[in-house]
């Protein structure tokens, strides 16, 4: 985001530079037009004027450009995902984690699989224990069994179930999920300083769809991060 702003600025101070040029030019012809020493003052006048014309029009698109990417730097957005289905991305953020991990969804069983098997000899599937190893506190926050959509939602519901109450028994004080008692809207995932948002969309896995990674301090995201403090309190 960074990167773009400081092109738009770039572009925006290169196209004032060359209005200025341009200005001035058709001011010096203007002249000469008036003093009837060039004749063909016209045609380079005409020319002038075109520039002059482009130029503005390409102004207000930097200028357009460099607003929005100012409303997007005023909440604090990272980047738009197309999918949730970049593993290492998320891994990393776990890897990096030092305060918290928070996650509302559907059944949790991606991040489940990816990040908290403890019967793997791969410490990649392990992260989430590393994290609390650490110290960090994490909360899983689902729906009951009963507003789940097929089958296979409600299997790997319960074998979240278990694996979770295996996760509570060995790390006490720093796990806990509890399940709210409506269907999933949100897709809602925090670590430190970051969250990362968006829908739960009927029938849809939730890795094929898009959400929004955002600062915690965004007004967008304190919405969502006071809903998921609702929920967790109303939880059982």
């Amino acid at each position: 985001m960074a990167i773009y702003d400081q092109k738009a600025k770039f572009s925006i101070i290169s196209i004032v530079i060359l209005i200025s040029i341009f200005s001035i030019l058709i001011i010096g012809c203007s002249f000469f037009l008036w003093t009837d020493k060039y004749p063909k003052i016209n045609t380079i006048m005409s020319g002038l004027f075109t520039g002059l014309i482009i130029a503005l029009c390409q102004l207000f698109q930097s200028w357009y450009e460099y607003r929005v990417i100012e409303q997007f730097k005023k909440m604090k957005v990272i980047s738009i995902r197309d999918d949730r289905d970049d593993r290492m991305f998320y891994q990393n953020l776990l890897n990096n984690t030092k305060i918290k991990i928070e996650v509302m969804g559907v059944t949790a069983i991606r991040f489940v699989e990816h990040f908290a098997d403890d019967k793997s000899d791969n410490p990649d599937t392990k992260v989430l224990f590393s994290a609390m190893a650490r110290g960090v506190k994490v909360r899983f926050l689902l729906p009951k069994e009963n507003y789940l959509e097929s089958e296979k939602q409600i299997a790997d519901s319960k074998y979240c179930n278990i694996k979770f109450n295996n996760i509570k028994q060995k790390f006490p004080n720093n796990f806990s999920f509890r399940y709210f008692d409506h269907p999933p809207a949100h897709s809602i995932f925090i670590i430190d300083k970051d969250c990362i948002l968006g829908p739960v969309f009927p029938e849809v896995s939730s890795k094929y769809t898009p959400s929004i990674h955002l600062e915690n301090i965004s007004p967008y995201a304190f919405k969502y991060l006071e809903y998921f403090e609702s929920e967790w309190d109303k939880a059982k």
